[in-house]
């Protein structure tokens, strides 16, 4: 099968897979364990696991951005469905990021509240990224693996 990327790139890239990856599964368990302790009403374990899921999901969202911006600087002509496939994941998910952003923003503030204008929100967010985190992993992680 031939490749855009080196061996070593390959290898890189690989590693890189398996952290976002990782990440991806600490969100899910983060989101869950926020409705979670919804459901259960006890809203200081929603403030904990939204400072968890918060921490997790900007780590990630910056560590990508940061890669992305450097294979989209090393990248060859011939690797323009890799340019390709990362310019419409980054243009596509900027108005959800910022919505995110926001989202987050509000409900790590120490006078947060967690009512049902909270559960709607999470519930419209966590339905996005689920969106995005399932695009990212069935496009732009196959071509970052080949």
């Amino acid at each position: 099968m031939f490749s855009f990327f080196s061996n070593k790139d390959i290898t890189r890239n690989k590693k890189l897979v398996k952290k976002w990856s990782k990440e991806h599964q600490n969100l899910v368990e983060y989101a869950t364990k926020v409705i979670s302790s919804q459901n259960d009403k006890k809203p200081l374990k929603t403030k904990k696991y939204m400072g968890k899921l918060t921490d997790v999901a900007l780590q990630h969202l910056m560590h990508e951005d940061i890669k992305f911006r450097e294979l989209l600087d090393q990248a060859t002509d011939n690797q323009v469905n890799v340019i390709n496939s990362i310019n419409e994941f980054r243009d596509t998910f900027c108005d959800a990021k910022k919505e995110l952003f926001r989202f987050l923003t509000k409900y790590t503030k120490d006078d947060a509240v967690y009512d049902e204008h909270f559960d709607k929100s999470f519930g419209e967010i966590v339905g996005v990224l689920t969106q995005r985190i399932e695009y990212e992993e069935k496009n732009l992680y196959s071509l970052l693996n080949n």
